[in-house]
């Protein structure tokens, strides 16, 4: 009875890791991570790497777009508010 609960725990705790990692966006910046929550589960994008990157680069993605990164990536200093809504509105459109 005891292994069976166990085995169940461990179930748990594996079905619950795989859907935090389906429901967050890694951003590597420096040498630390950000979370980006995700609109909906998949595995797109899961870990992304802000080095070496341009601000229009990353705005090019549209997922990441949509889940907010131009907005952590003001937080981080790496764009101005001015050029994220350029950019933003710039690929909005398309």
């Amino acid at each position: 009875m005891g292994e069976r609960i166990k085995q169940y725990l461990i179930y748990a705790l594996i079905i619950a890791l795989g859907y935090f990692v389906l429901s967050y966006h890694f951003i590597y910046f420096g040498r630390s991570f950000k979370l980006l929550k995700k609109s909906r589960l998949n595995l797109n994008y899961t870990f992304y790497s802000l080095d070496n990157k341009s601000p229009e680069t990353v705005l090019k993605v549209d997922e990441l777009r949509k889940d907010g990164i131009g907005q952590l990536m003001l937080e981080l200093g790496l764009i101005s508010e001015e050029k994220l809504e350029e950019l933003e509105a710039e690929y909005e459109d398309q």
